[in-house]
């Protein structure tokens, strides 16, 4: 038997390689399926960032004083 434990496989008895096969396999699927949400997020985080470094830039540019930047 195996038990999952967070994203780790642990043994609990026996030594049986399929069931070990087939629990990482799982791991990595929704390894891959957190990794497609993020992938899904990245337009939005690229833009996110452009409106950040504008923000930035117009704050340097409108008082480096002020701020002290």
């Amino acid at each position: 038997m195996w038990k999952r434990t967070g994203n780790h496989c642990q043994q609990i008895q026996g030594n049986n390689l399929k069931e070990s096969h087939q629990c990482r396999k799982k791991n990595l699927e929704e390894k891959a399926m957190e990794f497609k949400a993020l992938a899904s997020l990245l337009p939005d985080l690229r833009y996110f960032s452009q409106f950040i470094r504008k923000i930035v830039s117009g704050v340097r540019k409108a008082g480096n004083h002020q701020i002290g930047l």
